[in-house]
């Protein structure tokens, strides 16, 4: 069997055919060992963590290192995101609280879009009025 280790002994692949080693890339790699093919690489979990495979040269075996908590993919936080918005019978936009702070205080709750209008309608005049300032 031959193992391509790190520097730090991690195991980044291994090939069962030992021929791997006669290719001229990996003939006087010393990265590129070979082992005995009694070794067991131990099968890496599908579950919330990340591992990473050591080769331990004294022993001649291999064994798996839990690292930490792999970070979500995109879909998973989709995912979790969705199941944490549920939204009522009324409209979520209108029951978020919303403060501008101005001159004043301008705080909302429920079906008020009147004030929301307005609200937004104020937002809309001074974003303008700062976007003119630039040009």
């Amino acid at each position: 069997m031959i193992l391509y280790i790190s520097d730090d002994n991690e195991v980044l692949w291994s090939h069962s055919d030992n021929s791997v080693k006669e290719l001229a890339h990996y003939i006087n790699d010393p990265r590129c060992i070979r082992v005995s093919d009694d070794i067991v690489i131990p099968i890496v979990p599908h579950d919330d963590y990340m591992y990473k495979l050591i080769y331990h040269e004294e022993s001649q075996s291999v064994t798996l290192e839990k690292l930490c908590k792999r970070p979500l993919t995109e879909k998973e936080i989709i995912e979790r995101t969705h199941g944490l918005c549920l939204q009522s019978g009324e409209d979520s936009l209108m029951s978020v609280e919303l403060s501008l702070d101005t001159n004043g205080k301008v705080t909302t709750t429920g079906n008020d879009s009147l004030l929301l209008m307005e609200l937004l309608t104020s937002i809309d005049e001074k974003l303008n009025q700062l976007l003119s300032q630039k040009a």
